[in-house]
């Protein structure tokens, strides 16, 4: 996943923590987490599909905390260390797709946002110079219908290009 993809899509108090043996329990894993901070969420998925492996962890967790500071006091405190015959890894969380696909979409309705109002300025800035085209037209038509020698032509014409 590219880095400035994700960029304001990261929760900063959000862990995951893997290579959880196959017996681990979401009660242990609970307990392991707690000493480092309050806990908002855990996420502790498990096989699904039937069979002899049903109920058992995936390997990995998600844990979210109250607070960053006691996400990073976890991560330093858990990455690489012994578990249950394991060697845990503790990282930040990425985003997940949901909050991936909002964020896209965010950022694809605000580059919509900005066309149209650029559409709208260059729109309203070519009004403002069509009328101000047009007022003169109409000057330099009148000067010549009072017998002007042409230099108002000349200006107008000048002012064009």
């Amino acid at each position: 996943m590219d880095d400035d993809l994700c960029q304001g899509t990261v929760d900063p108090r959000r862990v995951w923590l893997a290579n959880l043996p196959s017996k681990s329990t979401e009660f242990a894993v609970l307990q392991l987490v707690r000493p480092f901070g309050k806990i908002l969420d855990f996420n502790f998925p498990v096989h699904q599909s039937g069979g002899p492996l049903q109920g058992s962890t995936l390997g990995y967790c998600f844990v979210t905390f109250a607070a960053e500071e006691c996400a990073l006091k976890a991560m330093e405190s858990l990455n690489g260390r012994p578990f249950c015959g394991s060697v845990l890894s503790a990282q930040r969380a990425r985003p997940t797709r949901e909050a991936l696909a909002q964020w896209r979409e965010a950022r694809k309705e605000a580059q919509r946002a900005r066309i149209e109002a650029d559409r709208q300025r260059r729109e309203e800035e070519l009004a403002q110079r069509l009328t101000e085209t047009s007022s003169t037209l109409l000057t330099t038509a009148a000067s010549f219908a009072d017998g002007d020698d042409g230099s108002r032509w000349e200006e107008a014409a000048e002012s064009f290009v």
